[in-house]
């Protein structure tokens, strides 16, 4: 009886799930959060440029049932314009941009940390640069590091007096946020993305962060004001 939904995590099975309420429902008004529209320069990712075409594929199978698209940044949004919205035949639909929403878990607690590392948050990944973080300790005996993910990386490094890391399959918002607070700045060193929750995350602990001169982060990122 629901004249309105929203899907908020990408699902290979979305469109179907669409395609059954529009046929239930007339009426029924189906909102999309697209995190990812589209994958620029897909070949510097070697093998893993084949699984951004698979999983483009099968999301643009959702968007002839699509009235309203949500994206969390413009850049995310340039990207959709540029490369899918004239794909999209018969179909009138709105086009939003939302920037990423965070309950504030930050108690006072959290601040009484002593800030001492300089910390990588999130998946180890290419697009994410990881390696790049790696070289940086490697090359910086004389500082602290902390690494925080929920990804399995024991095979990536070595051990090391000045690093510290924080790894469980699940991490909570709280230890995440108690990483934040024991650090000196986050290293967002990306080479590609539409958009990051480290970098509010991290304004909301008070940490500065060190990130690449990506398009998406200076819609809200100013050169040695915020970042």
């Amino acid at each position: 009886n629901n004249d309105k939904a929203l899907f908020v995590i990408w699902n290979p099975l979305n469109f179907y799930f669409m395609f059954l309420l529009k046929v239930f429902n007339k009426r029924i008004e189906i909102s999309l959060w697209l995190h990812e529209p589209y994958k620029e320069n897909k070949k510097k990712y070697g093998e893993k440029k084949y699984y951004f075409y698979v999983t483009e594929f099968i999301q643009k199978l959702s968007y002839k049932y699509v009235d309203n698209f949500i994206f969390h940044s413009k850049y995310s949004l340039r990207l959709f314009d540029n490369h899918i919205k004239s794909k999209i035949k018969g179909k009138a639909f709105n086009s939003y941009v939302i920037p990423l929403q965070f309950r504030n878990i930050v108690s006072d607690s959290l601040g009484k940390y002593k800030r001492k590392y300089f910390t990588y948050i999130g998946n180890v990944a290419y697009a994410k640069g990881f390696d790049i973080f790696l070289d940086i300790l490697k090359s910086s005996k004389n500082f602290k590091f902390n690494i925080t993910t929920s990804a399995y990386i024991e095979n990536s490094i070595s051990a090391s007096e000045n690093l510290f890391v924080v790894y469980k399959k699940v991490l909570t918002d709280k230890e995440i946020a108690e990483s934040l607070c024991k650090s000196i700045a986050t290293i967002c060193l990306y080479r590609d993305s539409t958009q990051s929750g480290v970098i509010p995350f991290s304004f909301m602990c008070g940490t500065p962060v060190l990130v690449s001169n990506l398009d998406a982060f200076k819609e809200y990122l100013s050169n040695k004001y915020n970042c």
